[in-house]
């Protein structure tokens, strides 16, 4: 077991790499209350880096100290290498609920992109299945918006994993808005992109985008021709039929039924 060691906050950085995109909000006023009354409980764990010190896991409790204005912190000094020190972080993270899913793809994208690691070793090192891996890898290459949504509650992973596979970019950016305003299951998003791959929905060109006066997109709107009276009108406006993609099989059993 190393030493624990008092060391200054000003010394210590914050994680090159960090699981965590926000760490503001109702939990760092619960934090720094718990630290204010009970102190620290459980020392950070860093590594030093030549006058200066990284830290490897405890990133939360030192931005609440910090905000708290101490001047030294209780600290677990650990020898330790790029590799290692992602793993450590991996470990102290990958179980907690309160980590976002999408800042878990991210953390784990950008270990893949840095090359420390191929989603195999990553699944062995957090002791994970290799499929788990691979959906935050998935949400790591999503488009931002589609990722904000995730991480807003907006979007499930299931229904985003069949919306990101709708081409072209302004088909995604209308059915990501629609099912974020009006929810979408994995299911009802398959069946929007199997449409797509019939050709069926959307003229690219009937897509309305409003904007606000910043040119934040406010909704993504598109017509299409009704199947019944052919008048066109908004998409959302109408019920939805599922078609079987291959024309040939549709007429085929078509011709067995006139039979």
């Amino acid at each position: 077991m190393e030493p624990l060691q008092k060391i200054p906050i000003d010394k210590i950085d914050d994680p090159y790499l960090a699981m965590r995109s926000e760490m503001d909000g109702l939990d760092m006023d619960e934090l720094k209350a718990s630290l204010r009354i009970n102190g620290l409980i459980e020392p950070i764990v860093v590594r030093r880096l030549g006058e200066r010190y990284e830290i490897i896991a405890g990133h939360r409790r030192t931005r609440a100290a910090r905000l708290l204005g101490w001047a030294v912190i209780d600290c677990i000094v650990r020898e330790a290498t790029d590799d290692e020190t992602l793993i450590l972080r991996l470990a102290e993270n990958s179980d907690r609920s309160d980590v976002n899913v999408v800042d878990e793809a991210v953390f784990l994208g950008e270990i893949i992109l840095r090359g420390k690691m191929t989603p195999e070793q990553l699944a062995e090192k957090m002791h994970r299945s290799f499929a788990w891996v691979k959906t935050r890898l998935e949400i790591f290459d999503m488009p931002d918006y589609l990722q904000n949504y995730i991480r807003l509650d907006r979007i499930s992973i299931g229904a985003a994993h069949w919306i990101t596979k709708l081409q072209p970019e302004s088909k995604r950016l209308y059915y990501a808005n629609y099912a974020s305003m009006h929810g979408s299951t994995a299911l009802a998003a398959k069946l929007w992109y199997d449409m797509s791959q019939a050709n069926y929905m959307i003229d690219n060109e009937r897509i309305e985008v409003v904007k606000s006066d910043d040119g934040q997109v406010i909704s993504v709107r598109a017509k299409t021709e009704c199947a019944k009276c052919g008048f066109l009108d908004f998409i959302d406006d109408m019920e939805h039929v599922p078609i079987h993609k291959d024309d040939v099989f549709c007429m085929n059993k078509g011709m067995e039924q006139d039979a």
